[in-house]
């Protein structure tokens, strides 16, 4: 499915031109395609490719969860707590896309307190480009 560059110029209310930069970022990073007639489409990844995906998300959480676990707070605790209550309600109603707002926000939850910018930005890299970006948005500094 071609991947609509005015509709999007439209919503973010830009020119074409910065929608295309963005989508030549994405055929650098290999989640996008350039078809010929100038379309782009969204790439196309094989399990062995999702499995490697998986492989590296994990070994990137864990790093990073190794360093948070010395830095929480209380209040990282509930908001780990009431995403993982999220996530459990989005399971029960089978809301797909609420389970993986859900999802990701108690895999951040977990590891902002690391506060590991270049490992947080890895990380949300290996698990593609987020649904909701304000969920993935780089922690503030402490």
């Amino acid at each position: 499915m071609p991947i609509p560059l005015d509709e999007i110029a439209q919503v973010f209310g830009v020119s074409p031109i910065p929608v295309r930069e963005a989508l030549r970022t994405l055929i650098g990073e290999g989640l996008v395609d350039h078809r010929p007639r100038g379309s782009y489409t969204v790439a196309r990844i094989t399990v062995a490719e999702l499995s490697e995906l998986d492989v590296v998300r994990g070994v990137l959480e864990q790093a990073a969860l190794a360093a948070a676990l010395p830095l929480d707070t209380a209040a990282d605790h509930e908001e780990a707590r009431a995403a993982h209550d999220d996530v459990g309600r989005a399971l029960a109603e089978r809301d797909m896309p609420g389970y993986h707002r859900a999802s990701r926000r108690f895999h951040l939850a977990l590891v902002t307190p690391a506060r590991m910018h270049g490992l947080h930005d890895e990380r949300c890299r290996a698990v593609a480009l987020p649904a909701d970006p304000e969920l993935f948005a780089r922690p503030a500094p402490a």
